[in-house]
């Protein structure tokens, strides 16, 4: 009972990253992209699969997700709760929810699976229980084969909700979290989980030992990526900070570079370049890719003739520039400046 406790557990804590199928991807300027949506929360991008390339889309160039697939999930759902698939049901109307979060048909029907209890929830004969986890076990392959390890992850979890003891699922699970884990996926107490779970059902297992070597290298690997990337990013603030190059790109250096926990040294000399380059006006400005900067002659000396000045250009909104009095060198027109 407690084995089927934590999986049920384990299939919520996946759940929080799965994959949503959504459709299409409307972005804010117009543009729509057709493929298969992978949204994790919390991610400053959405990866989007479509048939020729993989794309990754700053969240906030995303104005809606979209999809046509929600009904056939709702009924997927419904299908499969008639024939007892209680596990199949609870995926398919999760499925819905990912696509669509204020289906009401769908929020209603996992409500009630949820409400189940876990023996209510597995079917009452056991090989049934058991032929169900080894279609899930297949499902998970399948998702294996596409690159989505969280969606197989889901379905290991479905799995062992109704064959706790399956070992093929908890070895396929703890092969899966352990690589989801390596690519940021999802969190290392997923496969913390299901190498407990594999040592209480199968102690003799040799591949548990295998994976928690496997588990410890990746460890040593990102704290010395996570060491060097951090010292390289501090080294290249010090250099800018030396070369006086006092500019936004400096600050996105220093910003990220304060997210990967450095030591209080190293903290300390960031904040004091941080406040020299803004002290200095960096970041104040914004010019965008297609932004341009005129530029009028700084006033002849007292005494000299006046050159002819050229026509000025108009500015974009149809009037010509002033004319520079009271600026020392040029006058920028800032009317093409797409920041403030």
């Amino acid at each position: 009972m407690r084995g089927r406790t934590w999986a049920i557990a384990m299939a919520a804590a996946v759940a929080a990253a799965s994959l949503s199928r959504a459709d299409t991807l409307i972005l804010k300027n117009g543009k729509q992209i057709r493929g298969v949506v992978r949204d994790i929360p919390g991610d400053k991008k959405i990866q989007v699969k479509t048939d020729s390339v993989d794309m990754w889309i700053d969240r906030e160039q995303v104005a809606e997700i979209r999809s046509d697939s929600t009904p056939d999930f709702v009924r997927q759902g419904d299908e499969k709760a008639a024939a007892g698939d209680v596990a199949g049901a609870r995926a398919a109307y999760r499925q819905a929810l990912d696509l669509d979060p204020k289906n009401d048909r769908a929020k209603q029907a996992l409500a009630k699976i949820d409400a189940l209890s876990p023996e209510e929830r597995k079917p009452v004969d056991p090989a049934a229980a058991q032929a169900q986890a080894k279609d899930l076990i297949k499902q998970a392959r399948n998702f294996l084969d596409r690159a989505s390890e969280v969606e197989a992850l889901e379905a290991l979890a479905h799995a062992l909700e109704l064959d706790p003891a399956n070992v093929e699922a908890l070895m396929l699970a703890a092969r899966t979290s352990l690589k989801a884990w390596s690519e940021l996926k999802v969190p290392a107490n997923v496969f913390a989980g299901y190498i407990q779970q594999l040592e209480k059902t199968d102690p003799q297992n040799r591949e548990i030992t295998v994976l928690k070597e496997q588990k410890a290298t990746l460890d040593e690997k990102r704290k010395m990526s996570v060491a060097a990337d951090r010292q390289r990013l501090f080294d290249e603030i010090q250099s800018a900070d030396h070369l006086k190059k006092y500019d936004g790109q400096l600050l996105i250096r220093i910003e990220r570079l304060m997210e990967m926990d450095p030591d209080p040294a190293m903290k300390a000399r960031l904040e004091e370049i941080r406040k020299t380059a803004e002290a200095a006006g960096a970041g104040k400005i914004k010019i965008g890719v297609s932004s341009s900067i005129r530029a009028v002659p700084a006033p002849a000396a007292p005494g000299a003739p006046k050159a002819p000045a050229p026509p000025s250009p108009p500015t974009s909104s149809g009037t010509p520039p002033p004319s520079g009095d009271g600026l020392r060198g040029r006058y920028y027109d800032t009317s093409l400046f797409t920041g403030k």
